[in-house]
């Protein structure tokens, strides 16, 4: 008995189990009045009717608690899904970023026609001071090759690729003449095979934002499963690929174009 007043006593303190224990309490009121007859019919049913509202208490208490329990695993489950983060490529939600970017770094095998298209946001952006880094496959390298083999069509061409990259490096370049701020631009080209399409954004900042885009084979490129990361949340994966870019870059030959 005394083990079972203790438990009662946890419970209280703990706040555990209240309204149970209030039933309890007014039941065994209800029991002694009732045996004793020291009260009123009605004065049990105003008792009898606080009990009961105790109980539905209780159980909206509890029916609260699991719902917010079921909530809390459905995000758990959310979050350890990859399908939750992974979408498809979304070039849009990229070049909103750079509304609010300082610094804009790319690693793509050639980015011509993307770069061609925010023309005038990158433009924008450089004549606000901000610089730009890129890195572009080298032309007529192992990877470069390794590139053509993978096209979903199999209709790519070394010579095609090849004056993609040129005009990527170029345009960049271009850009950066006309607004007024070509130092800001640096173009690099690698050797090796990115297995990735990446846009890092004011990547040292509290704000910062790392695009990925996985490359796969012979798949159509607007299909690629991508991820954003922001440095605020996503410290450790963030800086995993922003580890990534820096020993890409280390890594590089510089452009002749500059």
């Amino acid at each position: 008995m005394g083990l079972f007043f203790q438990k009662i006593w946890r419970d209280i303190k703990q706040r555990k189990n209240i309204e149970l224990y209030v039933i309890l309490l007014l039941s065994m009121i209800i029991l002694v009045m009732d045996i004793f007859d020291v009260a009123s019919d009605s004065a049990l049913q105003g008792i009898l009717l606080a009990v009961m509202s105790v109980l539905v208490y209780g159980l909206i208490e509890s029916r609260h608690s699991s719902e917010e329990i079921i909530s809390e695993l459905h995000s758990l489950k959310q979050s350890m899904n990859p399908s939750a983060s992974l979408k498809r490529w979304q070039p849009a939600e990229i070049t909103s970023a750079f509304t609010k970017a300082k610094k804009i770094s790319f690693l793509n095998v050639a980015n011509y026609s993307w770069v061609g298209h925010n023309h005038a946001v990158l433009r924008t952006f450089l004549k606000s001071g901000g610089t730009i880094r890129c890195i572009l496959v080298e032309p007529d390298s192992e990877a470069f090759h390794m590139i053509l083999d993978r096209d979903p069509k199999g209709t790519a061409d070394a010579d095609g690729l090849r004056m993609d990259i040129q005009l990527s490096e170029k345009l960049l370049y271009q850009i950066g003449r006309e607004a007024d701020n070509e130092s800001g631009v640096e173009v690099r080209f690698v050797k090796s095979l990115p297995p990735m399409v990446m846009t890092m954004v004011n990547e040292n900042l509290e704000n910062g934002e790392i695009f990925v885009s996985f490359n796969g084979y012979k798949q159509e490129y607007d299909e690629r499963p991508s991820v954003t990361l922001k440095k605020i949340q996503d410290g450790e994966w963030f800086t995993y690929y922003q580890n990534t870019f820096n020993n890409y870059w280390e890594n590089t030959t510089k452009s002749k174009t500059a």
